[in-house]
């Protein structure tokens, strides 16, 4: 048997190394049942470790009931069925199960390791953040979900604290690689992500001689069109949900405002964000009969694009999988630009509770649902996008009706931008979308929105990094 060194510096990390190692052959079945492991000199070579390092590592597999120390035999590798069952807890949001296929991945992970058993439990979006703290210090997380909007949370002294740092995952996106770091701590591994989009009603564009939009759109393009559609369709020609803190934050992205930076000689901060507030509002208000109060959330909007009554939506590739089934002909294509094509990137991770007394069967689950069998489950069941890049960018025979654009998103990569490209904490963004909520029902004027709003608009959050 040949394997690599690690490339670990401590003594700490190459003993973790090599039984980490050891357990995945022998639970994936690379060790059989009965079969030898390499000799304690040989393991030592394998993992740069001395022998007295070596006895220690088999002393942990030898308590898990992995492994049976022979007297000058050697470490054989026990029968599973004398292995004690483990009981983990994956927090996660209540969509992964549609969007991810996530009872599928957690059946295929209980046949690969059958003396794990996950359970579930279902994380809110809020408050997501004090809700995980309580679970974390009553021993009820092990492996979470994390998107990188609450990510934020995490990034301080207690927060970073409260998640194990990670070892980077080869052939995740480069995009997303680095999304869930702090300090040059990795705290979260991506597992999948998706771009704010435009889906829009083929049909309807069709029917009313209008050519399909394309990455050269600009929002007086989409206006042009969705007044054209509304005329010849009686729909909304283009609708969103304004008070989803997944879109509006992209008009701020395009019009290059960045809190804590007064702007340049061309336009200042205030005029940026004013700009793109109205932009927000307008897209959506100046239309022959208003759609304002038609949405309590996305959902509304997607089953509102689903029955032909809007022509075109902002969307996300999640949000595709409630469309799957759907009668009506649909297509995706980049968002529309201020200046210059940018869009906000979500992005979905999963961490690993810092004090879970099953850690290495939380890291197992983790591992488990990066690798590229769990990642093709994703990729061929669902709309989703996998985060591994292989899996992702599979071609094959597809058992699902995809939208003929489903592959965009690789082209559209360099316009991809995160929250924290505003210098907003997410706390800040919720202060923000209530103090816009007036402002959309056109009961208060853009500078006073401004003015209340400055102080928080004008400081930055983050440093450079």
């Amino acid at each position: 048997m040949a394997e690599n060194k690690p490339q670990r510096s401590t003594f700490h990390k190459r003993l973790e190394y090599m039984v980490d190692t050891l357990r995945k052959h022998i639970v994936t079945g690379k060790y059989g049942i009965g079969d030898l492991l390499p000799s304690n000199s040989e393991l030592g070579q394998i993992y740069g470790l001395s022998k007295n390092s070596v006895r220690k590592g088999l002393d942990i597999l030898s308590e898990e009931k992995l492994i049976t120390r022979l007297p000058k035999v050697g470490a054989k590798v026990a029968n599973p069925q004398n292995r004690d069952m483990l009981t983990i807890t994956l927090g996660c949001y209540n969509n992964m199960v549609r969007e991810a296929r996530l009872n599928e991945i957690l059946n295929a992970f209980h046949i690969r390791y059958p003396h794990i058993k996950v359970q579930t439990l279902i994380l809110p979006y809020d408050p997501y953040f004090k809700t995980v703290q309580e679970y974390i210090d009553n021993d009820w997380l092990d492996v979470m979900m994390i998107n990188h909007s609450d990510f934020d949370f995490f990034q301080d002294e207690t927060g970073s604290q409260l998640l194990d740092e990670l070892v980077p995952i080869p052939g995740i996106y480069k995009c997303i690689a680095e999304a869930f770091t702090y300090e040059n701590r990795l705290l979260a591994v991506p597992f999948m992500f998706s771009p704010i989009i435009l889906g829009y009603n083929k049909t309807h564009f069709a029917q009313s001689h209008l050519a399909e939009p394309n990455s050269s759109w600009t929002w007086d393009d989409l206006r042009q069109a969705a007044a054209r559609l509304n005329e010849d369709h009686g729909s909304f020609g283009f609708y969103y949900h304004m008070q989803s803190s997944n879109r509006w934050p992209v008009m701020l992205l395009q019009n290059g405002f960045r809190s804590g930076e007064a702007g340049n000689n061309s336009k200042s901060a205030k005029e940026r964000f004013i700009d793109s507030i109205e932009l927000c509002r307008n897209l959506v208000v100046n239309q022959p009969y208003s759609p304002l109060h038609f949405s309590e959330s996305n959902s509304d909007v997607e089953e509102l694009f689903m029955r032909g009554k809007v022509s075109m939506i902002l969307c996300t590739y999640y949000s595709l999988n409630k469309m799957k089934n759907g009668e009506i002909d649909y297509d995706i294509a980049p968002l529309p630009m201020i200046h210059e094509p940018k869009t906000l990137l979500l992005t979905t991770g999963l961490a690993i509770n810092s004090k879970s007394k099953e850690k290495n069967a939380a890291r197992l689950l983790l591992d488990f649902m990066l690798s590229t069998e769990a990642q093709m489950i994703i990729r061929k069941q669902t709309l989703s996008i996998p985060s591994l890049e292989r899996a992702a960018e599979w071609t094959g025979e597809e058992v699902m009706k995809r939208p003929s654009r489903y592959h965009m998103y690789r082209e559209i990569i360099p316009t991809f931008r995160f929250m924290r490209d505003l210098n907003l904490h997410n706390r800040d963004m919720i202060t923000i979308r209530k103090e816009l909520k007036l402002f959309w029902a056109g009961m208060e004027d853009a500078d006073s929105v401004w003015d209340r709003l400055q102080p928080i608009l004008e400081s930055g959050y983050r440093s450079e990094r």
